[in-house]
């Protein structure tokens, strides 16, 4: 009876993943906190700003004192074009705060798209929810080729 539950949990759990038109949701909580700057990280901050490229948030997670924010993103999904480093801001009440993220692997990504070179397209990153205003905008900025892409869609917490 167990051995016929186990494939029947796999693919709900794949299945729960979806979102309609979306890539599958999916992602595991890291374990240290990321430090937020109330400045653009200084390597990107010369680099010309403009709305661009495609992403996906997974559902914020709540860990104690801490909140994880994931998703995918690329410049093009199409084209299997990753960005070299992403950045989330929270903006509110005219501010905005900024960390860098993890880059994680999303196979789900992969299947969806058709494209194995989207491998890369996750990204994580755990902050402290001190450090954030509850009802934040949380937005995804792209490194890509000199430039950097925000991505139309935002997130709220």
């Amino acid at each position: 009876m167990i051995n016929k539950l186990i494939p029947l949990v796999l693919v709900v759990g794949v299945l729960s993943g979806c979102d309609g038109g979306a890539p599958p949701k999916a992602a595991s909580v890291i374990s240290n906190a990321t430090n937020i700057s109330a400045t653009f990280p200084a390597a990107y901050a010369s680099l010309p700003k403009k709305a661009g490229g495609a992403c996906g948030f997974d559902q914020p997670k709540i860990d104690g004192d801490n909140q994880f924010i994931s998703g995918w993103a690329a410049i093009s999904p199409k084209d299997g074009v990753v960005a070299e480093a992403m950045v989330v801001g929270f903006s509110a009440n005219g501010s905005e705060k900024f960390a860098v993220t993890s880059k994680q692997k999303r196979e789900d990504v992969v299947k969806y798209f058709n494209n194995p070179a989207l491998i890369d397209s996750g990204f994580s990153v755990y902050v402290n929810k001190a450090d954030i205003l509850s009802g934040s905008k949380v937005i995804l900025y792209q490194v890509f080729q000199g430039g950097v892409y925000a991505c139309e869609v935002t997130a709220a917490l």
